[in-house]
């Protein structure tokens, strides 16, 4: 059973009555006592951005019929979000009364039985740090030009490049509460700290989880002791052991080529009726990756961006379009184009294709110079 509610002091000491206040009305919301740290309290909403962007354009003439142009675009941006969510300590983790770090006078206040540790909110002692870097670059050239008379064309071909790395600095690792223990529970194995001897209070204290009984885990391997009793008592490699980096890298890339003509069929009886036709294929690549293979704790994290994954797809587009103004104030348009994807996954062996037609018919009337229906 549990006892009463006791804070520690600052060094972690000894401890002190709590007053817990009274229920108020909202989830974890209570009024009067002795008050508590609230993670939004301490969170920024906006977090830092810094974001630069470059241009380049040029384009020459080979005649009054032929032009070529290119095009390099270049932008980044970096985001900083601190304090964030992914620092956590324990809401409920248990204490052990043999516990290596408990003082006599805790120990005493605890009793035999131990208690439960809730110390979600610690930026006394540690804060999760959110970064985004963003870099995308873009190059595109091509030709314009003029067929006889009546016909008008352009080429591309299209490049373009996205990277994005997110990193989670000193995100939580292992369980924040309850007695089911995890894969690779860092948090509850560095918070079972005893002496690796029970009989000499001067042996070395390490985690209960590495040494030979019912407690012990394959995967606390390596394990550092952490005392949160307080402030200022936590060594930074227990702090490095357990709470690590959650990494994601993306990258996705997408190529395109397209060709587009324009031809006046006729002047027509409210004006030229135009027609504009053309194909593009496109092919987008994306993947995404958590360093996985160098983090076998990756699904005891806290907090997870998610697993690998990627795939790419391939579309080939060609379309044909008709203006024809039926009178100065009505002009209709007929469009028809036809599809095909194919697409892959990176991460499997699922793929697919599916080809498709879609049309539009569409008109604009404007009555009056204020009034258009569409």
């Amino acid at each position: 059973p549990l006892g009463p509610t006791h804070p520690f002091n600052a060094n972690g000491s000894a401890v002190a009555p709590f007053n817990l206040g009274v229920p108020g009305v909202g989830f974890g919301t209570r009024i009067g006592g002795d008050g508590s740290l609230l993670g939004y309290g301490t969170s920024n909403v906006r977090p830092e951005v810094e974001r630069y962007s470059a241009l380049a354009h040029v384009s020459y003439d080979f005649s009054d019929r032929l032009n070529w142009f290119g095009e390099v675009a270049y932008s980044s941006s970096d985001a900083l979000g601190t304090p964030a969510n992914g620092g956590l300590g324990p809401t409920g983790m248990r204490i052990q009364p043999d516990n290596a770090f408990l003082t006599p006078a805790v120990a005493t206040a605890l009793g035999p039985n131990g208690g439960q540790l809730a110390r979600i909110f610690m930026p006394d002692v540690i804060n999760a740090v959110n970064t985004t870097d963003n870099e995308t670059t873009r190059f595109v050239t091509g030709l314009e030009g003029e067929l006889g008379s009546e016909w008008a064309w352009d080429v591309y071909y299209q490049h373009g490049k996205n990277e994005n790395h997110q990193r989670l600095f000193n995100n939580m690792v292992g369980s924040l509460a309850g007695p089911t223990v995890r894969q690779h529970d860092f948090l509850r194995w560095a918070l079972d700290a005893v002496r690796s001897n029970p009989a000499d209070p001067n042996s070395p204290i390490v985690c209960r989880a590495t040494l030979p009984g019912p407690a012990f885990a394959a995967n606390a391997a390596g394990c550092v002791p952490l005392n949160i009793f307080g402030n200022g008592n936590a060594s930074p490699a227990a702090l490095e052991y357990v709470f690590r980096t959650l990494k994601e890298d993306n990258e996705y890339t997408q190529d395109a080529i397209g060709v587009n003509f324009r031809n006046t069929l006729s002047e027509g009886w409210a004006g030229p009726i135009a027609l504009p036709t053309g194909l593009e294929w496109r092919t987008d690549e994306a993947e995404t990756t958590h360093d996985l293979a160098n983090q076998p704790w990756y699904s005891s994290y806290l907090l997870s961006y998610g697993l690998d994954r990627g795939g790419d797809i391939d579309v080939l587009e060609v379309y044909g379009e008709l203006d024809v103004p039926m009178t100065q104030k009505l002009n209709t348009n007929f469009s028809a184009r036809q599809t095909r994807n194919e697409t892959t996954s990176s991460t499997g062996s699922i793929s697919g294709s599916d080809t498709f037609s879609s049309w539009k018919v569409a008109a604009i009337y404007d009555p009056l110079e204020w009034l258009r229906f569409r």
